[in-house]
């Protein structure tokens, strides 16, 4: 039973209303929720197609370190995470410090890389 007032998606719906929402913005609202919505029903070829066309934004633009780390880690690429978490943390983006509460990370944490990285920022664990 959801509470009265809140709604709650599967990820299938979710899919479709990110995709109503980058519609909308003229693809500039929804496109990282709709990533991490494809990988979490396996649609991992359109999540990975989502995460090339931002790495080639990347290169032409600043696109988001951090944004690019949550789509890694939502593939499971979490070298590649790291990698983007590190750079985010050298361009001091103000992003990082979310990442300790960030549930899009969850299957980071565990690793010693994420415990260093919260260590030089000065969060705790």
């Amino acid at each position: 039973m959801v509470p009265h007032g809140k709604v709650r998606w599967s990820p299938i719906e979710a899919i479709s209303e990110y995709q109503k929402a980058i519609e909308t913005s003229g693809g500039s609202q929804g496109v990282v929720a709709l990533a991490h919505a494809y990988s979490a029903t396996g649609k991992k070829v359109e999540a990975e197609k989502i995460l090339r066309d931002l790495e080639r934004k990347l290169k032409a633009t600043s696109a988001s370190p951090y944004t690019m780390a949550t789509i890694y880690a939502g593939l499971g690429e979490n070298d590649k995470a790291f990698e983007s978490l590190e750079e985010g943390y050298s361009r001091k983006s103000f992003e990082i410090p979310s990442l300790q509460f960030d549930l899009v990370l969850d299957n980071l944490r565990f690793d010693p890389r994420f415990q260093s990285l919260l260590r030089r920022m000065g969060l705790k664990s």
